[in-house]
């Protein structure tokens, strides 16, 4: 649990105290249940916007009545994209992140709330984050991604689904003892100059082993800088906090000896569903001569349908199903003269067919509206 994690917390806590000023104003992104938009009335913010499309800001909205502070906190139940305050805050604080920090929307949010929240000289916590890479053995991690395909337990080969289950990433909590090459700094993400462009992400790295070992692929990580004296490290053999590590396995375990190179690129495309990852891995003797290669993606982590696929190309043509037809007339009903009971009841008698009866239409209904709110 986020709020559970001291290390993350307590970092965030010293960089709003070190921040906010008296009297000033606060837009809290992704606020959640309203933690730090707590913390910044605490530290003698004047007005905090806590900014978070979830149900679950209704509980900041009760935290701060139970804390003395209703009067300063402003609940914004929807995505910071959407709003625009009175004027132009002193301080942009967020933490959006995953176990790294691409993670759907952060970036955008991040490079959006920088340029129309935030004023001229204002403040961003977190400034940056700085990513790290390595190549680590870990069998018993790696054990499970490809042992289950592996055996062919009560007679029936699952081999097939090794190498998807290979191309799949996972958070672990790899030591400092797994690593086989010193840590490598692959990239930057600078909060005070992103835009959303740079929510697409590639990096190219060298590692050279230093000691010999059974490599199981790579690691990586990131470090927080939230302002330019308080941070955060979630690096092996650190305090462990709540992001942890990421492990993107090889296709096959690989022997590597003293003085080897790993060449190293990973790339990442934000989606509507998440990020597609890629790495692609050079293993080189000592000689430089290539001894092993891999290139792997999300993308092939699960079975791929081309029905499905051909579905989101450019040159698809959609039909209209009976789906589309009835959501168009649910929409072409909300004018504002009419509650979800009764577009239901005319739903139903408009496709009497597809539906069990009014309830079923008015759960259809329903469902449709959170869709298009």
């Amino acid at each position: 649990m986020m709020m559970a994690d001291s290390v993350r917390m307590g970092a965030y806590a010293a960089a709003l105290r070190a921040t906010i000023q008296p009297g000033a104003t606060v837009a809290d992104i992704g606020a959640g249940t309203g933690v730090l938009t707590l913390l910044a009335c605490r530290y003698g913010a004047a007005r905090v916007y806590a900014i978070e499309p979830n149900p679950a800001v209704t509980l900041a909205a009760e935290a701060a009545r139970r804390n003395g502070f209703e009067d300063r906190v402003v609940v914004v139940p929807d995505l910071s994209t959407n709003f625009m305050p009175d004027r132009p805050v002193d301080v942009v604080v967020s933490d959006l992140r995953g176990v790294l920090p691409f993670w759907p929307g952060h970036i955008e949010a991040v490079a959006d709330a920088r340029e129309r929240l935030l004023r001229p000289g204002g403040a961003l916590i977190p400034q940056a984050d700085s990513l790290y890479a390595t190549i680590i053995t870990a069998p018993e991690k790696y054990s499970d991604f490809a042992t289950p395909w592996e055996t062919a337990e009560y007679g029936v080969d699952l081999s097939a689904g090794r190498e998807m289950a290979l191309n799949n990433w996972c958070k672990y909590r790899f030591g400092q003892h797994q690593l086989l090459t010193p840590a490598t700094l692959a990239a930057v993400i600078d909060y005070r100059t992103i835009t959303p462009a740079d929510a697409r992400f590639s990096a190219d790295v060298e590692l050279e082993t230093s000691r010999a070992g059974t490599a199981h692929g790579l690691g990586l990580w990131f470090d927080a800088r939230l302002t330019s004296e308080i941070g955060f490290s979630n690096a092996p053999g650190c305090p462990e906090a709540v992001y942890g590590r990421a492990f993107f396995p090889w296709l096959r375990p690989v022997e590597l000896g003293v003085g080897w190179r790993v060449e190293l690129r990973v790339e990442a495309w934000p989606l509507d569903t998440g990020y597609l990852w890629r790495w692609l891995s050079t293993v080189r003797d000592d000689s430089g001569a290539a001894v092993e290669r891999f290139d792997q993606s999300t993308f092939r982590g699960g079975p791929l349908d081309p029905t499905h696929l051909a579905r989101g190309a450019a040159t698809f043509t959609p039909q209209r199903g009976r789906e589309v037809e009835m959501d168009a007339f649910v929409l072409s009903q909300i004018r504002g003269d009419a509650n979800l009971r009764e577009i239901g009841a005319r739903l139903y008698r408009e496709f009497p067919m597809e539906f069990a009866g009014e309830q079923a239409a008015f759960d259809y209904v329903a469902r449709c509206c959170r869709r298009y709110p």
